[in-house]
């Protein structure tokens, strides 16, 4: 038999997941570090070509990178949720320890060891659809969508085992004929965990997949990564 102070806890306890059922829209700020790389390819077959593609694929490693983001979402129905926003996404790669110098005498060499990092910066407006499976305190996931990108800066540096040397190219587009317009793809899975009445966190792992190549060049860079965030949303009505 239910006493009235049961039946009261009850109806508390499920208060906050039929208020959050009731979201309209809500605004959210997430991060997360991603696992970046590229896909090289050519339709160029001359010896040079394949060579540069062979000896960038031996060199060239994945490197770790990071996206923030701030984004609005709007219910369409009781599962499905269009998100957009503005993102800040990094991505790029890391090439092998260099060794193999020769200077010219006379002289110490300058240095013995060096490596190169490279990361480009997009702004982000994604147009993505999320599918929640239910209304619980914890609700499975999945996203799915669209990410227009504007490429603005291109950050490298090089360290040696003497300096770090930082450098920003914020004028690539015509020096080295990047891109200024991307088109991505991005697949996210996660898990919603509800707070309270008004704010709801959320972790998910990411998929971003570039469309569009990096430059206008005879081998074509399409960027990639993959990785972890999370994020927390608030309640707008």
């Amino acid at each position: 038999m239910i006493t009235g102070f049961k039946l009261l806890s009850i109806v508390l306890f499920f208060i906050p997941i039929c208020s959050f059922s009731q979201f309209n829209s809500s605004f959210e700020i997430n991060g997360g570090l991603l696992n970046t790389y590229h896909f090289l390819k050519s339709s160029d077959t001359s010896d040079i070509i394949k060579y540069i593609l062979s000896d960038r694929k031996s060199t060239e490693f994945s490197k770790f990178n990071w996206k923030i983001g701030f984004n609005y979402n709007k219910r369409l129905t009781k599962h499905f949720i269009l998100k957009s926003g503005l993102n800040l996404r990094s991505m790029g790669y890391k090439t092998k320890v260099y060794s193999d110098f020769t200077f010219p005498d006379p002289g110490p060499p300058e240095f013995t060891e060096a490596q190169l990092f490279y990361n480009y910066r997009f702004f982000d407006i994604p147009v993505i659809i999320r599918y929640e499976l239910n209304m619980n305190k914890i609700s499975p996931f999945i996203e799915f969508g669209a990410v227009p990108s504007i490429y603005f800066t291109n950050f490298t540096k090089q360290r040696t085992n003497i300096e770090t040397k930082r450098n920003f190219y914020w004028h690539a587009v015509s020096v080295h004929n990047f891109k200024r317009l991307h088109f991505a793809t991005n697949l996210n899975l996660g898990i919603n965990f509800l707070l309270n009445v008004n704010y709801q966190a959320f972790i998910q792992s990411s998929l971003y997949c570039h469309a569009s190549p990096l430059a206008a060049s005879p081998i074509k860079e399409y960027q990639y990564g993959y990785g972890l965030e999370i994020g927390i949303r608030k309640k707008i009505q």
